[in-house]
């Protein structure tokens, strides 16, 4: 039974909530920050790297249903002309096609699952961090809907070298990703997030050594703004957004208060 007031957010005006954390638009000559929004998701896509440079969504418990999942990889034939289009093969040896926003939060319907699958919602990741600490981190997130609120979410790679997969994809040497946990209610995040709301950051490395538990790699958003040149949070009243940016989760307990150490909620940045 899911909780009440329990509502799917499908809809392109679900996805971003948070905000465009770099700006990207809908633009087929920009290969850097491409814009696509998606009844599912938002992403933005990167043409140097091959992947997105950050993926977005919304998740409440009645996005979960009893779908199984589809397997259906499949390149993104939405990308602009020029752009390259990432086969549906398996990546190389050690390296899974990792999902973005995962199947297991689009389980309401085929069509909410299939989507999960176009490529350009994957990116090269670890097996050991895939299937280990993140497939871990985004159960622990449902679970944080299971008392009806939404789950803002944004993720995605960083932390570029030199080194590719045989496909041309880009190799992170990180993944990272950014939860709000939002009221219930049908507002939109501007409308209800507030400095009381708990954020969850993780940045892991994309390593077949990375530990199995995700509170290992508690950081703050403000830090993986640092990394990525990212700007979280703008969609979001200033005073609000520069506290959440500052705060680190202790990682214990759903739905309990976010740990904050001699934070202002008018410090900071805008």
């Amino acid at each position: 039974m899911l909780p009440s007031g329990s509502w799917a957010r499908v809809g392109v005006d679900y996805q971003m909530q948070l905000g465009n954390p770099t700006a990207a638009t809908v633009d087929g000559s920009n290969h850097s920050h491409y814009l696509i929004q998606r009844a599912r998701f938002a992403l933005d896509y990167n043409d140097t790297t091959h992947q997105a440079n950050w993926v977005s969504w919304s998740y409440t418990s009645a996005d979960s249903g009893s779908t199984s999942r589809q397997n259906s990889f499949r390149p993104d034939t939405s990308l602009p002309s020029g752009f390259l289009q990432i086969g549906s093969s398996s990546f190389d040896t050690g390296y899974d096609r990792g999902h973005m926003c995962p199947s297991g939060d689009r389980t309401a319907s085929v069509a909410d699952n299939d989507e999960t699958f176009l490529m350009s919602n994957m990116i090269p990741q670890a097996s050991w961090n895939n299937q280990g600490l993140w497939a871990t981190f985004e159960s622990y997130c449902r679970g944080l809907a299971s008392g009806g609120s939404e789950i803002l979410i944004t993720c995605g790679p960083s932390n570029f070298g030199t080194a590719s997969i045989s496909n041309g994809m880009k190799l992170p040497g990180s993944v990272w990703k950014v939860i709000v946990v939002s009221p219930a209610g049908t507002a939109l995040a501007p409308d209800k997030v507030t400095t009381a709301c708990r954020v969850i950051a993780i940045h892991t490395p994309n390593t077949a050594s990375v530990s199995t538990s995700w509170t290992d790699y508690i950081s703050t958003v403000e830090e993986i703004e640092a990394e990525t040149g990212f700007h979280f949070f703008s969609s979001l009243p200033t005073s609000v957004a520069r506290y959440l940016r500052k705060v680190k989760d202790t990682g214990s307990g759903a739905n309990t208060p976010t740990a904050i150490a001699s934070v202002s909620p008018t410090s900071g940045t805008a």
